[in-house]
């Protein structure tokens, strides 16, 4: 389990070998610092993942994924 936002994630993502298997993001309707902190162009260069589900608990969202196969 990592625990992290958008530069932790990106940077398990687009590590050069397989360091994902599988993926749970929570999406909080919370901005962290003045203009917030969000994902890069990089996502284009991550491995691809496929939706498995997506729940909303309250202001939460929670999304899985899996390593495309």
């Amino acid at each position: 389990m990592v625990e992290g936002g958008a530069r932790i994630i990106l940077s398990f993502l687009s590590a050069s070998e397989r360091l994902v298997d599988s993926l749970i993001v929570t999406v909080a309707p919370v901005v962290i610092g003045g203009k917030g902190v969000g994902y890069s162009d990089l996502l284009d260069d991550v491995a691809r993942l496929e939706h498995v589900r997506t729940e909303v608990f309250g202001k939460d969202t929670v999304m899985a994924l899996k390593a495309a196969t």
